[in-house]
């Protein structure tokens, strides 16, 4: 993605690919930087780091990662990517494609998104986002989704503005967090992001649906609500036992769905290096406060949840 994106003239961090820790010798790095696996998913193995020794501690756990859980799959390049590190507010742009055009779009904002390793935690729809954000968001993403060759489906990008210019962190052909913010995009706005993404996956041989999710799209997509998505962090690892609190979760008023994706009797890795969540919780945040207060009461509501390890 990123070779493509380059050659495209698409705004994205600098990046140098390493296979081995020797070839390091061979450029030169203005820190901070991040380093990140080439492959994976949920942040696993992204780290901020400050200087060599740091670098080189966390490559080595990479190239492990690499050699153990991506061991088993066939992936092309596997390594490391150390990038440039972009300092701001961090958003995802959902798109459905159908024939190379938008049809909807769904923003997520993420505010600022803190070190040293960067896990997904939250993501919200934002009523009150500057319109020149928005449109400049989306101009970013669809060029860097368009410069992959999409033309049917969807695509999920993230995004990190320095100021006022958007840089494409990565992006991933498939709904956001698995599908889940479909959901939330149509309470926000009202518009079949579900639908739509199966109907343009399918080709739309009707004619009927063509013409129904084609007026739909020219309607406004901004929400008018905050919808978040909290994916919840957790401390330990091991087979799990036993998992307390779920009921002290879905009692809060501003919590509409618990969705839990490990059971007992699983493993359940250290967070920092899964690429799979452990779960999250949905629904409507209160009136507009800041990205920072909004963590602030989702990370204390995530202490309610004890899981429990042999």
């Amino acid at each position: 993605m990123k070779s493509v994106w380059e050659q495209a003239g698409v705004r994205t961090p600098a990046a140098r690919l390493i296979q081995r820790s020797s070839e390091l010798q061979a450029i030169s790095l203005t820190y901070p930087v991040i380093v990140k696996p080439t492959h994976g998913a949920a942040s696993a193995g992204v780290r901020i780091v400050d200087n060599e020794h740091e670098l080189l501690k966390q490559l080595k756990q990479i190239f492990r990662f690499n050699a153990t859980t991506l061991g088993s799959e066939a992936v092309e390049q596997p390594g490391a990517l150390v990038e440039e590190y972009i300092d701001g507010e961090e958003f995802s742009v959902d798109t459905i494609w159908y024939q190379g055009q938008p049809l909807f779009d769904g923003i997520m904002s993420k505010g600022t998104p803190q070190g040293p390793t960067f896990p997904d935690r939250l993501y919200f729809t934002d009523p009150s986002l500057d319109p020149k954000t928005r449109q400049h968001l989306l101009e970013l993403s669809h060029a860097a989704v368009r410069a992959a060759g999409v033309r049917n489906g969807a695509s999920h990008t993230e995004i990190r503005m320095r100021q006022e210019q958007g840089y494409v962190l990565e992006a991933a052909l498939r709904p956001g967090a698995g599908g889940s913010f479909y959901e939330l995009f149509e309470q926000a706005s009202g518009l079949p992001f579900s639908q739509a993404f199966i109907l343009a996956s399918l080709g739309m041989p009707n004619e009927e649906d063509i013409r129904y999710l084609k007026e739909m799209s020219s309607r406004p997509s901004d929400p008018t609500a905050r919808m978040y998505w909290y994916n919840m962090g957790y401390k330990g690892s091991g087979i799990i036992q036993n998992i307390r609190g779920t009921e002290t979760v879905l009692s809060k008023p501003f919590v509409s769905k618990l969705v839990i994706r490990k059971k007992t009797g699983e493993y359940l890795c250290p967070e920092s290096d899964s690429f799979a969540y452990f779960g999250w919780i949905t629904g409507q945040l209160p009136e507009s406060l800041s990205a920072e207060d909004y963590y602030e009461m989702l990370t204390g509501l995530e202490t309610s949840i004890e899981i429990g390890f042999n």
